[in-house]
């Protein structure tokens, strides 16, 4: 049950106050799953922005680690609420091997996608910085453009231009 619907095993046998906090939290991040989706649909722009902002991936990567540890715990619990001392020892040791491997593929897959958020948040920040555009030097701006292609018969693509435009800052208005 805890893998389908985190928190009904608590709420339909053991702690219904912990059962309805992770049933909320769970609607909750399929609510805010579900808009985002729908809003990226409508709007690729705001998708590529929020993909790209170092603060929401950073956010990204607490969430994604706080459900893994809720997750976890939630599972755990539900192993206990089935009272596994009272049953034979093979089958006892089943639903030891299944919760342990319910709750390494669940919180391994959840920690492992926070790693990867955090590995482009990085990417990111090395990339574009975590910041506002820098300001002009010597009242221009200077842009590093970088072409690449690539060929039949060649793996991957390769970089073969290096350019760098410099322009003018727009003048301010009086």
């Amino acid at each position: 049950m805890t893998l389908v619907l985190p928190g009904s095993a608590q709420l339909v046998a053991g702690d219904r106050r912990l059962g309805r906090i992770a049933m909320r939290i769970w609607g909750a991040l399929l609510a805010v799953v579900l808009v985002s989706v729908l809003l990226t649909a409508a709007w690729p722009g705001l998708g590529l922005k929020a993909g790209t902002s170092p603060a929401l991936l950073g956010l990204l990567r607490i969430v994604l680690i706080a459900v893994a540890i809720g997750w976890g715990v939630l599972f755990v619990d539900a192993w206990r609420l089935g009272q596994p001392l009272s049953l034979l020892r093979n089958h006892r040791l089943s639903l030891v091997g299944i919760n342990g491997a319910l709750v390494f593929v669940v919180v391994g897959a959840l920690l492992f996608s926070a790693h990867v958020v955090n590995v482009q948040r990085a990417f990111w920040i090395a990339v574009a910085g975590d910041g506002d555009v820098a300001g002009t030097s010597e009242g221009r701006y200077n842009i590093l453009l970088a072409g690449a292609d690539q060929g039949a018969g060649r793996v991957g693509l390769r970089p073969d231009s290096l350019t760098v435009a410099s322009t003018r800052a727009p003048a301010r208005p009086c």
